[in-house]
């Protein structure tokens, strides 16, 4: 599972979220070093805290159609993030 990548979250700088993803579960990237997210046409929620503590993002690229749902404090603590674009939510 994720948890496998734990000891290495603060060297991963980028997270692609591919085609055939629904959903990013709960935590998935709470504490990563991300500075760079990509979604797949396919995501419909974002879970509660999956990327909490990410304070390196400063931009999320638009959100897929796709996408219905973000659960509470999906990005909370992300310190440097000034925005999110989205079309459908």
């Amino acid at each position: 599972g994720i948890e496998s990548f734990q000891s290495i979250k603060t060297q991963i700088k980028t997270i692609e979220i591919s085609n055939g993803v629904t959903s990013v579960g709960k935590n998935a990237f709470s504490s990563y070093n991300i500075t760079t997210i990509t979604w797949g046409n396919t995501l419909q929620t974002i879970t509660e805290n999956a990327f909490k503590g990410c304070s390196e993002i400063t931009t999320v690229p638009e959100l897929p159609t796709t996408l219905t749902t973000i659960e509470s404090n999906a990005f909370n603590g992300c310190t440097t993030l000034t925005g999110i674009t989205s079309t459908t939510i």
